[in-house]
């Protein structure tokens, strides 16, 4: 929507997460022009690739392997309250068709499916409308 350093923001959730498991601070400007001159600017994108390996590699993963384990009662209450759920573990919206991808359970498959397509369909319609 124009502001991509929004867009490429960490969720508060992981960035908790993180700082329980390694306790190195992330900088803001990592990945920037601010960080041009600063002396530990490549010390701030190392742990930035981390955390977000951390994300790729560990943290959704779990989430595929949750969301599969759960009854038919917890995954209605998952369809729900989808965007929630991923928020609680950490996960932006984004990362939505890679959780799919990971997913083996057929219900919670065609929920996340169901999430994409709704969100990409009302994003060309608010396009289409402006």
């Amino acid at each position: 929507r124009g502001q991509p350093e929004f867009y490429c923001l960490l969720r508060a959730e992981l960035m908790e997460r993180w700082k329980n498991i390694n306790g190195a601070p992330l900088s803001p400007d990592s990945f920037t022009g601010f960080s041009l001159q600063d002396p530990d600017a490549e010390k701030h994108n190392r742990n930035l690739d981390q955390v977000t390996t951390y994300l790729l590699e560990k943290c959704i993963p779990d989430l595929a392997s949750e969301l599969d384990s759960l009854s038919l009662r917890e995954i209605g209450a998952f369809e729900q309250g989808v965007s929630m759920h991923l928020h609680r573990h950490g996960v932006n919206l984004r990362h939505m068709g890679y959780l799919l991808s990971l997913c083996k359970s057929h219900r919670v498959r065609e929920a996340l499916f169901t999430q994409i397509v709704t969100r990409s369909l009302k994003t060309l319609l608010r396009n289409c409308l402006r």
